[in-house]
């Protein structure tokens, strides 16, 4: 740049100009020149900065993705994603150290790079928006959705801001969950009944001895897994549960209001995991009952028909679930 410039004041002073001319003309080409490459090296310098700020942030969005598929991953396998959270330890390093080095070189270099008022404003917005989106993706993520989250989106989808493709997978009519909460006030008054009646029999039952698997072989009793008073456990560790998920739901499933899918898919799954864990034990208690002779059949005849009743609504219910949450897919 410099020497072409150098050529072109040459030309230029070979025509017919005064001395003085000649020295103020070839004065201000050099200078111009010299103010070219200034503005390259500036300019060098800014994207070189800008460069090494995406370089962290593109750290971090692979550290992250990779944490977040880790999560699915366990989840699916129903155990803890710990080795998730180192992934989402190195992206939170890279994300944040890369914004603090930007704002560190921006005030730095401020004065080499000649940044005006308004270029250092835009570049502290520019470090602190994908931090704070980056933030805010992870603790979705973790089902961490803040709740001004989604009272903004419930505002949009009233507004009718929202793609009519993305409205059913981000909100539920309160109708759409009536059904599921009355299937599982049925089932819970089933299982009162279920507890009631074996914690009844259990401290009715004296104590007995509990017979060895050669005695039990001889006299061709199968094997007893658990207790009365276990089952009795069990059970009331089951209806907690169902109470708690139905506290939930019975909110979200008002005539008139909006439900996320961000609250109500999680609580789905929880209750659809539930019942089927129910399920499985109703239908072996059923065989349980069957396998007893004709005389105590008969006097168990009403027991057996509560339990047919309650694995209806569990079947019912789990489908209810199912229907639920293919209802809120997105429609292509």
């Amino acid at each position: 740049m410099l020497s072409a410039g150098r050529r072109l004041g040459a030309s230029v002073l070979r025509r017919g100009l005064t001395p003085h001319a000649r020295r103020r003309f070839a004065s201000e080409v050099v200078d111009n020149c010299g103010t070219d490459s200034e503005k390259m090296s500036r300019w060098g310098t800014r994207l070189a900065h800008d460069n090494t700020f995406l370089s962290y942030h593109r750290n971090a969005i692979i550290s992250t993705i990779a944490g977040s598929a880790l999560v699915q991953y366990r989840a699916e396998q129903r155990r803890p994603p710990v080795a998730a959270m180192g992934l989402f330890s190195i992206g939170a390093f890279w994300m944040y150290m890369g914004s603090g080095l930007y704002l560190y070189q921006i005030f730095k270099l401020r004065h080499s790079m000649r940044l005006s008022n308004n270029a250092i404003i835009f570049g502290c917005c520019n470090a602190a928006f994908p931090v704070m989106v980056w933030t805010l993706s992870v603790a979705c993520i973790l089902d961490e959705t803040p709740a001004w989250l989604l009272d903004g989106l419930a505002k949009m989808h009233a507004a009718g801001w929202l793609p009519a493709a993305l409205q059913s997978s981000f909100f539920l009519k309160g109708e759409t969950l009536q059904p599921v909460t009355r299937l599982l006030e049925k089932i819970q008054e089933h299982e009162r009944a279920r507890l009631s009646l074996l914690a009844v029999s259990a401290s009715a039952r004296p104590p007995r001895r509990e017979l060895s698997p050669t005695e039990r072989a001889l006299l061709g009793q199968p094997e007893r897994v658990l207790i009365d008073h276990e089952y009795v456990a069990i059970i009331s560790a089951r209806l907690e549960r169902l109470e708690a998920l139905h506290a939930r739901l019975l909110p979200l499933s008002q005539a008139g209001s909006i439900a996320s899918t961000v609250t109500v898919l999680p609580l789905l799954d929880k209750l659809e995991t539930t019942i089927e864990q129910l399920e499985v034990a109703l239908d072996a208690e059923v065989e349980k009952v069957k396998r007893r002779g004709v005389l105590r059949r008969w006097y168990s005849h009403t027991q057996q028909d509560n339990l047919e009743g309650e694995i209806r609504a569990v079947t019912a219910l789990r489908r209810r679930c199912i229907a639920v949450k293919a209802d809120s897919d997105v429609i292509e």
